[in-house]
């Protein structure tokens, strides 16, 4: 812990080499504000009436009955099984997109990519129960974060921003 014992006294030297160490980077433009819980809460409503008015600016289809023998309709193929992923996929779809990880992942990245070969089946095994039991539950995560659209636009202005998702890495895999 030599790396801790050297920034005894400077909380800001502290959180540096912490937030370093847990691979969470800085440096996001936000609003001006004192309260940072009230600038959440701002930002949840914000996000929230926007995707509520698209919604309401969308045209519904009428739903069909996929069943309905009296409706004429090309026959349609329904999932309903699959083939496990192996650990070669896996493997081959982490190789492909890299190990990147936000802040809701257990694992900082580097711990991910030290040992990526142990983890791999455990990884394998976690999308393969995922897909198997047709949940995302506690494997679809993520860090809502606004994002400026702009540098040169006005961060106090919310619609100057758009919410980026971050998924947890198993996430990214499993999708």
């Amino acid at each position: 812990m030599k790396i801790l014992d050297n920034s005894l006294g400077n909380p800001k030297t502290l959180y540096t080499k912490v937030n370093n160490v847990m691979d969470r980077k800085q440096g996001n433009a936000l609003p001006d504000t004192e309260n940072i819980e009230e600038l959440a809460s701002t930002f949840n409503t914000f996000f929230a009436e926007k995707i509520k008015k698209i919604r309401e600016n969308m045209t519904t289809s009428p739903c069909i009955d996929l069943f309905d023998p009296s409706i004429d309709q090309k026959p349609i193929n329904l999932l309903h099984q699959f083939e496990p992923a192996t650990v070669e996929e896996i493997s081959d779809i982490i190789k492909e997109t890299g190990v990147k990880c936000s802040p809701a992942d257990i694992l900082p990245q580097h711990l991910y990519e030290e040992n990526i070969c142990n983890l791999t089946p455990l990884l394998t095994d976690l999308v393969n129960l995922s897909l198997s039991s047709g949940s995302m539950d506690g494997v679809k995560l993520a860090d809502i974060v606004p994002l400026i659209k702009g540098e040169n636009l006005d961060p106090n202005i919310l619609k100057n921003y758009r919410p980026v998702s971050n998924l947890t890495f198993l996430g990214k895999i499993v999708e």
